[in-house]
């Protein structure tokens, strides 16, 4: 099998996993919270389900802020420069966060507990 072909077969795996995942999220009985996959709105399906499942929220983030805290992580799909590699997938995802979510939350300078105070009081209302 050629690397290419081996790599293609793991991202679909992976994609099967993360559609998986979802739907436990979607099965159990909440209230919860799930932290989806980023690549999980690449599935019409699964963007469906998302956007009728619950409440979705975006923790959106500038591609530098996202780029450094995945470096140093074992993805194999970040090669040598981090913030390249976010930023092509960044390229063909944004569009489809922005269709599923609920709410955007951009957290790049905000302390966690004021988003998770946002989240919340969104929830609320």
């Amino acid at each position: 099998m050629r690397p290419r072909d081996a790599a293609v077969l793991r991202e679909q795996a992976l994609r099967r996993a993360e559609s998986a995942a979802l739907d436990v999220a979607l099965t159990e009985a909440g209230p919860l919270v799930a932290g989806v996959a980023g690549g999980i709105v690449l599935d019409p399906l699964d963007r469906q389900r998302l956007r009728t499942g619950g409440f979705v929220v975006w923790l959106r983030a500038q591609l530098s802020t996202l780029a450094l805290r995945v470096a140093g992580t074992d993805r194999p799909w970040l090669g040598a420069d981090p913030l390249a590699a976010v930023s092509r997938l960044y390229a063909g995802r944004a569009d489809l966060y922005a269709s599923v979510a609920s709410m955007i939350v951009d957290v790049d300078v905000l302390p966690p507990d004021l988003i998770a105070l946002r989240v919340v009081q969104a929830l609320n209302r």
